[in-house]
């Protein structure tokens, strides 16, 4: 019955039809690009409306960015680079290296639990880590948003991202860091200094002696045992190629 009651039941609507209709009428007459002041003007509207109070600015802005999509309205690039300056500007070239690394191994849709163990890695705060991931996903059109039927879907706004394949040195920082979760997942701590190999010698002789170890996580992956974490099999293939 449990099982049952946890297949059909369906998340919340943070927004009713008035509210959709609240925000079309304010599209179709001209607020294609609201400013920051009109986007919270009309988010006091939203949440004035009965069953609306929750809905949140970030769904407001999505909303708007797929109406503009289907009305082929080109999209202004000044915005987003704004955004995604803000966001890589508050990391270091190194970290937003590996942090991609580790984005790229997983499904693209980190949990915050792994989020925060990245953060930590990183020497980060959560947030900028969970801003820098927002960006890519909005550069892949991968932003999760409400239609007007309230079912959850995916923006397919843009294919951009291209798939490259990893260099030595990359292949070796993935290994590096993945092990480090492994550790973080096993102890709920970071043991000691993160060591920085500068060449594939240094590379090859740091990890000679965890080649079981990585096996053995690479093997958790594949058998689904890792999967809360973000990790899924298709990871583990990536990873050992």
């Amino acid at each position: 019955m449990a099982q049952s009651s946890t297949k059909t039941s369906k998340r919340p609507r943070l927004i009713t039809q008035e509210g959709y209709t609240l925000m079309r009428e304010a599209f179709d007459q001209g607020m294609t690009y609201p400013t920051p002041q009109q986007k919270a003007e009309l988010l006091i509207k939203v949440h004035a409306l009965p069953g609306c109070a929750g809905y949140p600015l970030k769904n407001l802005e999505t909303w708007f960015g797929v109406r503009r999509a289907k009305a082929g309205i080109a999209d202004r690039r000044g915005p987003r680079l704004k955004i995604e300056t803000k966001a890589h500007g508050s990391l270091k070239p190194d970290q937003i290296n590996m942090l991609r690394i580790l984005y790229e191994g997983t499904d693209r849709r980190p949990r915050q639990e792994l989020i925060d163990t990245w953060a930590k890695l990183l020497r980060v705060p959560s947030a900028e880590v969970t801003s820098w991931i927002r960006v890519e996903q909005e550069k892949a059109g991968q932003v999760e948003y409400e239609d007007e039927d309230g079912d959850e879907a995916e923006a397919d706004l843009a294919e951009d991202q291209l798939a490259q394949e990893a260099s030595q040195d990359n292949e070796s920082f993935r290994r590096e860091l993945l092990l480090s979760i492994h550790h973080e997942i096993k102890n709920n701590q970071c043991s000691g200094e993160l060591y920085k190999p500068t060449t594939s010698e240094e590379f090859n002789k740091m990890f000679k002696a965890h080649e079981q170890m990585m096996e053995t996580f690479l093997e958790n992956i594949e058998q689904g045992s890792l999967k809360s974490f973000g990790f899924s099999a298709f990871s583990a293939e990536r990873m050992s190629e």
